[in-house]
């Protein structure tokens, strides 16, 4: 339990009161009180409040509770030279050395009757050789001295310390603004009287030592730029005006010699930035757009433009927000004051670069003057925008911005804004979401973000999501744009509107009846389709191959009308790619009807490649897409049955594992949500072999949940509907096995199906319910609608049996997963690079995309945070809901290559983005999981593990 330590000195009696805090110290052993006791008793010294503290780091192994540490060089000097070895004796005795982010406080350690430092404290930098961590993506190191620094100096600040010094633990950098963040806090409207003092810092160095001042320096300065940010961001509305906030910036920043221009609302509307003014109209303060200037190097060169927004308010105008997001809309103007911060430290860092920031300032409330749902406005390039949701003024506001930034010829623009709620519900508060159109800009910020800690991670731009935004006929761009999902994704691609943008491409399908001469023509309808360019080919940015894409698409919109008209059979040209086109063809003509009367059943077409007898012609590929189109098929085919007719028995028919068979395994958390059912759970084992029997198999686990009610936590009526397809990843693992068989591809297959019911009953698993997993580790439901975690852990433990080359398993976990992407791409979970460079490159042979998502510490934390259980299936708090879901199947897959594919947002197709599906069950990511297959044969990459 993390505690927090307040030390007070009564006569000759010595007494510790601990309170809950969120980072602070660990007193896990009497005998440190002890030990400390006796040492104070032995001087007598007055209970005066310590007036100078010292930083000192231990590296220590976390796992092992008997590791004895090793003190930082400096730590060690100051051992040896000035408390004559006591300091490390007594941080032995006092319990198992401090963990990183924890700090352990001695008082009095030195034998001088008035020590020079009257309290110490020893902070736990972890191991040694702590360093980058690539699946972190952090350097663990930097980060573990931030942390513990700043755990430290808070403590000691709480002791009403002076001054506080801090050796550099390694990282001067690092030790400087750990130290800075953690003292920092807001109180400029406490009375002067009543404020806590901040107590001085300084780097500890002996004389004869050299020391990085510049680095201490350099971390002071980012310390301080944050800290600003966080004063503007802690401001109340109510002072922090455009007028204040424009005041203040001037006031800050010409002492730092960076140049503020303070533009009125008159200038705005001569710039005829329509879209930014709208968003102000009904507040009492007049709109403001600041410019700032730096010029650290010569005038001719090309600045980088900073675009902040600056809504000091946002009550979400008529779409007025919900009470309880109202608070923290005070912060709506984060992006202009890390602008203003990140000026500031440039400008202080003195670094060789010209920078100019671009800050449009305004309040979005309610008035007789609010701009309206359903208003349209132009922005400064002639675009019209209409206003679908008041709320999402954000991107308004940035839009001209955007495309004033232009006038500057920069190197490179980058906005800083809130622009969605929705990316808490995608990573929660462990990193800031990046979308971009330059993988230099990628590189370089993923890169910076490495270093500093404070994390980012990237997220599609895709087409998919500009088309989402253009979708109104009356306007040029949406501010919402169609839908509720990839909120995120949407309001990136709306500002990307308004940087200059590239390439293009469209997919027609034009119809000409009877051109043959013949009185009788041999193909009565024949069909061409539009397919782009001849150069297109692998695109980048959309990480798509854009010619197979586009011959998908064309080749199904025109398959899906000539089956319309009855047509019998359709003979397809190969277009270039006869797998792409097969694969077209076969999904376009495709939709469910199992169920309808025989008679009322429309005709399918029969397909066949198109070719002379004289000419080659690419079979082998066409017979490889019909494969992958009918797996597909055969997914939305399961998929789309009602769940009354596909319950666990019918799924399975030929049953090899019943629910004894489970219980024998102590699959108790798979059995435990299937309680409620009348149909009981099997567990479903396929086996392919396709070549010798020795060869470790790839373990392919589907969560089969043929209906999800939610059991006691009942789903809303609109979610129920669709609830049939929980069983997703169940379909698409054994249609991936059919096509694998079928492809007679020479790998071994072993598909793992956990089926159940999870419906509401008197047996129902209960909120606060504990079940075992076979590991043994124990599980706390806290909520039984994220019962998918449950069915899954016990397949995954279980697929250990098989000694695989990797584990890839497929559910429908987290919801939240189409706010964050929509429908565009399967969400990506793995703890290995060359298993997501795999599925990459084949989602992006069969345009069935995926996207990879963090799969960092920090949501493994999150559903370990419960002390009465091992896991929750849930976690604290409600943010990143899709990344905790797969740090907790990560905490049952104990060792080698694994992967976890969310298939929630691509469960359902609107219809209108993908030609070759029909609105409905979409069958994705089959045809991607059975490339990757064929392409691991191809490069067997996975490690041999010993035997």
């Amino acid at each position: 339990m993390m505690i927090g330590v307040v030390r007070r000195l009564v006569s000759q009696a010595f007494r510790q009161r601990l309170r809950p805090r969120p980072q602070a110290i660990q007193r896990r052993s009497a005998s440190q009180a002890v030990n400390q006791m006796l040492q104070l008793q032995q001087m007598d010294m007055c209970a005066d409040p310590p007036s100078r503290g010292l930083v000192v780091g231990v590296f220590a192994d976390e796992t092992d509770r008997n590791d004895a540490g090793v003190l930082t060089a400096a730590g060690w000097r100051y051992n040896v030279q000035k408390t004559a070895g006591r300091l490390l004796e007594v941080l032995r005795m006092s319990g198992p050395m401090p963990k990183r982010g924890e700090a352990r406080l001695f008082f009095a350690i030195e034998p001088e009757r008035i020590p020079y430092y009257s309290v110490v404290a020893v902070v736990g930098l972890g191991k040694e050789c702590l360093g980058y961590n690539p699946y972190e993506v952090l350097d663990e190191q930097k980060e573990a001295i931030r942390r513990s620094v700043a755990a430290a100096c808070r403590i000691l600040a709480e002791l009403d310390t002076d001054r506080i010094e801090v050796e550099n633990c390694g990282h001067a950098e690092s030790a400087a603004e750990g130290a800075a963040l953690g003292i920092w806090l807001y109180q400029e409207l406490r009375n002067p009287q009543n404020r806590i003092p901040v107590p001085s810092l300084d780097l500890y160095a002996r004389k004869d030592e050299v020391c990085d001042l510049e680095g201490w320096r350099i971390g002071l300065q980012k310390a301080a730029a944050q800290n600003l940010t966080r004063q503007l961001q802690e401001m109340p509305s109510n002072l922090l005006t455009p007028t204040a906030f424009a005041q203040n910036v001037v006031e800050v920043l010409c002492k730092s010699g960076v140049n503020v221009e303070v533009k009125v609302e008159g200038w705005a509307e001569s710039q005829s930035m329509h879209a930014f003014l709208a968003v102000g109209k009904a507040s009492c303060e007049p709109p403001i757009f600041l410019e700032l200037s730096y010029y650290g190097t010569c005038a001719e060169e090309r600045p980088i433009v900073l675009v902040g927004q600056g809504v000091t308010y946002d009550a979400g105008g008529l779409c007025l927000k919900e009470k309880p997001e109202l608070f923290h809309m005070r912060g709506d103007m984060t992006g202009a004051a890390v602008v203003v911060a990140c000026c500031r430290a440039v400008a202080g860092l003195r670094l060789p670069v010209n920078i100019r920031g671009l800050i449009p300032l305004c309040e979005n409330v309610v008035g007789c003057n609010s701009v309206r749902t359903g208003d349209m406005v132009k922005s400064m390039n002639g675009k019209t925008i209409e206003i679908q949701c008041t709320d999402h003024e954000d991107v308004l506001v940035l839009a001209d911005a955007l495309l004033y930034a232009q006038n500057f010829c920069p190197k490179c623009i980058i906005d800083v804004g809130t622009c969605s709620g929705y990316m808490r519900q995608a990573l929660d508060e462990s990193a800031a979401g990046v979308f971009t159109n330059s993988e230099i800009l990628w590189q370089q910020i993923k890169h910076a973000s490495m270093h500093t800690g404070d994390r980012v991670w990237r997220f599609p731009l895709w087409k998919y999501y500009s088309k989402a935004v253009r979708a109104g006929g009356r306007s040029d761009v949406q501010n919402y744009g169609i839908d509720r999902g990839g909120r995120p994704c949407k309001a990136a691609a709306f500002l990307r509107e308004f940087v200059p943008c590239g390439q293009w491409m469209q997919f027609v399908a034009h119809l000409f009846f009877a051109i043959e001469p013949e009185r009788i023509p041999y193909y009565s309808v024949v069909a061409v389709v539009g397919l782009g360019k001849e150069c297109l080919g692998y695109n980048p940015y959309e990480v798509l191959d854009e010619q197979k894409e586009a011959i998908r698409r064309s080749v199904a919109a025109a398959c899906r009308i000539l089956a319309e008209l009855d047509t019998d059979r359709i003979e397809v040209e190969n277009c270039g790619h006869a797998e792409s086109t097969a694969e077209g063809a076969a999904l376009g003509i495709w939709f469910y009807q199992e169920l309808r009367n025989p008679q009322n059943r429309i005709p399918v077409p029969s397909l066949d490649l198109y070719a002379r007898k004289d000419e080659v012609c690419d079979l082998e590929g066409w017979r490889i897409g019909l494969q992958k189109a009918a797996a597909q098929n055969l997914t939305r085919q399961l998929q789309e049955m009602p769940s009354n007719l596909l319950t666990p028995t019918a799924f399975a028919q030929n049953v090899v594992k019943v629910e004894g068979w489970a219980e024998c395994q102590s699959m108790h958390a798979f059995l435990a949500v299937g309680k409620a059912s009348c149909e009981p759970p099997i567990f479903l084992e396929l086996s392919y072999y396709g070549t010798c029997a020795e060869d470790r198999p790839i373990v392919l686990v589907g969560q089969g949940v043929t209906y999800d009610a939610g059991g006691l936590c009942l789903k809303k009526k609109h979610e129920l509907f669709h609830m049939r397809g929980d069983m997703t990843g169940a379909a698409v693992v054994v249609a991936c096995c059919r096509a694998v068989a079928g492809l007679r591809l020479p790998v071994n297959i072993r598909g793992l199906i956990p089926l159940c019911e999870n419906v509401v009953g008197c047996n129902s698993v209960r909120t606060g319910d504990m079940v075992k997993s076979m590991n043994g580790k124990t599980i706390e439901i806290q909520c039984t609608d994220h019962e998918d975690l449950l069915v899954l852990a016990d397949a995954l433990l279980y697929a250990q049996n098989f000694c695989p080359k990797c584990i890839i398993d497929v559910g429908t976990c987290s919801g939240y997963m189409r706010q964050a992407l929509d429908e565009s791409a399967a969400g990506v979970f793995t703890n290995s690079e060359i298993l997501w460079q795999q599925i990459k490159h084949a989602s992006m042979h069969t345009g069935d995309r995926v996207w990879r998502f963090p799969l960092w510490k920090y949501y493994s934390k999150a559903v370990r945070a419960g002390g009465r259980s091992d896991v929750q299936n849930y976690g604290i708090d409600r943010g990143g809901r899709p990344c905790k879901a797969a740090a907790f199947l990560c905490e049952f897959v104990p060792c080698g290559q694994w992967m976890h594919i969310d298939a929630t947002n691509v469960m359902v197709t609107k219809g209108f983005e993908y030609e070759y599906l029909r609105r409905g069950m979409a069958g994705r990511p089959t045809r991607t999981l059975v490339e990757f297959i064929a392409q691991t044969i191809c490069k067997d990459t996975a490690p041999r593990l010993a035997k």
